[in-house]
């Protein structure tokens, strides 16, 4: 069963907790390629940028693929806005458990290293076409399945942009 735009319609701190250890999905090719969600930041948007996609509002539910300065893409799920803005997650880090030598074949490399937001999606084979869609889509979702549970919590301010994040991830 997958989690369904509903599951991000709450504060990020909630789903971020309960995303760790969920089992995060892409089919490519027929291919499933399978990463337990190890890392997750949340992060808030302030006013002045709650809105994307020239105008129209940031849903629950919706990936956000944000390109950064390497032309790497970090997924991010938006989940409820609030009164401090645009809220959302950031997938950050996975576990490969599935379609390993696909995931090896994206990175280009002979190591699959998955530690890093920039490094998940090109595990995963991401790109901005994944931009705007439902995360409980037919080839990216998350299954509503816990396979490891959340061990450390740690909290860390942002300032930039009048942002600000919290992380959450498994040892």
């Amino acid at each position: 069963m997958k989690l369904n735009k509903d599951f991000f319609n709450r504060n990020p701190d909630e789903v971020a907790k309960e995303l760790v250890g969920k089992p995060l999905v892409r089919l490519k090719d027929g291919k499933r390629l399978v990463g337990v969600i190890t890392h997750v930041d949340t992060f808030c948007i302030r006013d002045t940028y709650n809105t994307r996609y020239d105008g129209i509002p940031v849903s629950p539910g919706i990936v956000s693929l944000w390109g950064n300065w390497r032309g790497h893409y970090f997924l991010n799920i938006m989940t409820k806005q609030d009164n401090r803005g645009a809220t959302g997650v950031n997938i950050v880090g996975i576990m490969p458990i599935e379609g390993l030598e696909a995931m090896l074949e994206n990175k280009g490399t002979p190591k699959l290293d998955t530690k890093g937001p920039g490094k998940v999606t090109k595990a995963l084979g991401l790109n901005d076409s994944y931009d705007h869609m439902p995360i409980d889509g037919e080839e990216l979702y998350i299954e509503d399945e816990t396979l490891a549970q959340t061990h450390e919590v740690q909290t860390r301010a942002c300032g930039r942009g009048g942002a600000f994040s919290q992380s959450y991830w498994m040892e």
